[in-house]
């Protein structure tokens, strides 16, 4: 057994609207409507029910739903990072993880506040919300992917020299990778309907 996470994009208006003590409650309950979202096929979205405009759902392929499965890929990064020598790629990498709230408290850089900010918390968001990140965030998120995709290669030998083990969650660079590319379907479509992006328990 593990935690499961539900992402969504979500119209960030639509939730601010709402009373910021509500508001995980509204998302709670948004990620119990999703054994009734429909796939859309050729990519990871899920559509919510009808009349449900202000959400939709991403199906991670290969995690089960368990947030394990992006843990173990930032702790491969954390492995990687540690030798890969190419100071840009390295950090936009780091920033597009941090962005999506997935880095925690690593290497030292700034927390995403997102959560926190959404949700009236202070100083931490409350731990269902396992990922947030507001449309800006998501915008930046998305041109990060568009520069580091093309190079992910770069890090293949390094992977598979300190991070690989193969059996294990995204223990292969092409799982890894893999993995990554949906955030990056994720930021893409977040920046196209200038939405922000939610993980739940």
């Amino acid at each position: 057994m593990g935690t499961d996470i539900t992402v969504m994009l979500v119209d960030w208006g639509r939730v601010t609207a709402v009373p910021a003590r509500d508001r995980l409650s509204l998302l709670d309950h948004a990620a119990l409507d999703d054994i009734d979202w429909l796939p859309v096929p050729g990519t990871g979205l899920l559509l919510p029910p009808q009349g449900a405009d202000w959400r939709i759902g991403f199906d991670f392929r290969g995690t089960m739903s368990l947030y394990k499965a992006h843990f173990w890929a930032v702790e491969r990064w954390d492995k990687v990072r540690r030798h890969f020598p190419g100071w840009p790629l390295r950090a936009a990498l780091d920033d597009f993880l941090g962005r999506l709230d997935l880095l925690y408290d690593f290497y030292g850089l700034p927390e995403n506040t997102d959560g926190a900010r959404l949700l009236g918390t202070d100083p931490e968001a409350p731990p269902d919300l396992l990922t947030a990140c507001s449309p800006d965030s998501a915008a930046v998120a998305a041109d990060l992917w568009r520069r580091v995709s093309p190079r992910l290669e770069e890090l293949r030998p390094c992977f598979d020299r300190h991070a690989a083990e193969p059996g294990r969650w995204s223990g292969t660079f092409e799982e890894w990778a893999d993995l990554l590319s949906q955030w990056g379907e994720v930021t893409a479509e977040a920046q196209r309907r200038a939405w922000g992006i939610i993980g739940v328990r």
